[in-house]
């Protein structure tokens, strides 16, 4: 009975803890899929021990379909700045105990889907997340990465793309300390 009883008391506890943990994060329905992705490709990270839990590109469009509450950060490894960027958003993310979906930009939109499915919903995807999205020199707008987003409710209501202003990748490859704390800044800001 006492043994019983103890896991029951163990299992409430757990329970409590996660949705504590998560709360801060999103207001996600459970049937989005998700794994824990392996951090370690990006400097600074550590495989399974950072604030992220991936997600698809998919299963972003559902969080704005949906009306959804969560905090994204859409990167890839081989990308310089966002080298930088995943481990600064961890650790700000960490300090105010947000959790973080991660979405793989190398990932395709749509598994399932062909070319045209795939540009019907990166439209789509542009569609919630117009403010964020930059020019480039043709004046087409676009999604570029590393940027974080705060979406509430469906809505896209804080963003933020790259770096900070005074990151130049032809200089240097790793952020500056001062620079690291801005955009820690800025993290926290948008993570708010």
């Amino acid at each position: 009975m006492l043994k019983k009883f103890l896991t029951l008391f163990m299992l409430s506890i757990l329970s409590c803890t996660m949705m504590c943990c998560t709360t801060n994060a999103s207001s996600v329905q459970e049937d989005i899929p998700t794994s824990i992705p392996d951090m370690s490709g990006y400097r600074n990270m550590d495989a399974q021990d950072h604030v992220y839990t991936e997600i698809s590109f998919a299963s972003l469009i559902e969080l704005f379909r949906r009306k959804e509450t969560a905090m994204v950060m859409i990167s890839r490894e081989n990308c310089i700045y966002c080298q930088n960027a995943v481990w600064v958003l961890n650790e700000a993310a960490k300090e105010t105990g947000t959790a973080v979906y991660y979405v793989n930009a190398d990932a395709p939109i749509s598994a399932e889907g062909g070319k045209e499915e795939n540009q019907r919903l990166y439209e789509e995807l542009c569609g919630y997340m117009e403010d964020a999205l930059r020019a480039d020199e043709t004046g087409e707008k676009g999604l570029y990465i590393p940027v974080v987003l705060n979406i509430q409710k469906g809505k896209l209501v804080k963003h933020h793309v790259s770096l900070t202003d005074s990151f130049n990748a032809s200089q240097s490859e790793v952020l500056t300390e001062e620079e690291a704390k801005e955009l820690t800044e800025i993290y926290k800001e948008v993570l708010k």
